[in-house]
């Protein structure tokens, strides 16, 4: 907490009342005490009544102690005089604290990744929607990701003589590469392996579009066919995984998930 506390305190203000407070020293201005920001001219021990009269700020008296510019700022802050003098928290309408407004305020947000939209397009089962959404983070279990997790095992691809990683399963494996060019050539597209070639534009739909779904359902039907193989010892060709894929655009076009829009 005492590593944060330059933090909370700057959300952290005085709402001036009958003005027994710090004229230099208190935080009653947006910028913070004026002694932070000027120089201070007269005493020390002056409270901020001292430079009202009648519920009002008088500019004269202000003007002698203070440069024009910050005492344009100091006029602009209301004064309520029959009220107490109140520490309010900025971040909140009501100047009441919560918790919610500062962690807000505290944490630091990663930017966020248009991907994990297209992970949940219509046109996606739930079931790949959540592969997909694993997939991005790069939180399926392929033979390198469980070594760096602490669990040793003998690894190999389950369609070559090579050892299994992520990236050598979904993209460099022979059965990955023949699918991922089937499609590329069949919607025109260059580089196809790269996913974001994929993107119709800029970014990713958020209401979803069959090309943009194809390369989840590539990853996932690869994905399949690597466990069928390796926990039931089915084996699968290229063209099956492809078959596969074409069937699913077709049954999702009969079901309706895949409108004209898409």
């Amino acid at each position: 907490m005492i590593k944060i506390r330059h933090l909370a305190e700057s959300h952290i203000r005085w709402s001036i009342g009958e003005g027994d407070i710090s004229f230099w020293f208190d935080a009653w201005l947006p910028t913070g005490p004026l002694a932070s920001i000027c120089e201070i001219i007269g005493p020390k021990d002056w409270i901020v009544s001292w430079f009202l009269e009648q519920g009002s700020w008088q500019k004269e008296r202000l003007l002698l102690h203070l440069d024009s510019n910050i005492v344009d700022q100091v006029l602009q802050i209301p004064v309520s005089p029959y009220a107490n003098d109140m520490l309010i928290w900025t971040l909140t309408s009501n100047g009441r604290f919560n918790s919610r407004s500062s962690w807000e305020s505290l944490r630091q947000r990663r930017p966020l990744n248009d991907i994990y939209t297209a992970c949940w397009s219509k046109i996606l089962s739930p079931t790949i929607s959540l592969f997909a959404w694993h997939w991005v983070q790069c939180k399926l279990p392929t033979d390198d990701i469980t070594k760096r997790r602490g669990i040793s095992l003998a690894s190999k691809c389950q369609f070559c003589d090579q050892e299994e990683s992520f990236e050598h399963l979904f993209f460099s494996s022979s059965i990955a590469d023949q699918a991922w060019t089937y499609f590329g050539q069949l919607f025109g597209i260059s580089q196809p392996h790269q996913i974001s070639n994929w993107k119709i534009s800029t970014t990713w739909r958020p209401r979803g579009h069959l090309r943009e779904c194809v390369p989840f359902l590539i990853m996932w039907f690869i994905w399949t066919a690597r466990n069928d193989s390796k926990h039931r010892e089915i084996k699968l060709r290229p063209a099956a995984i492809i078959r596969n894929i074409r069937y699913y655009i077709s049954t999702a076009y009969t079901a309706g998930l895949i409108q004209a829009e898409h």
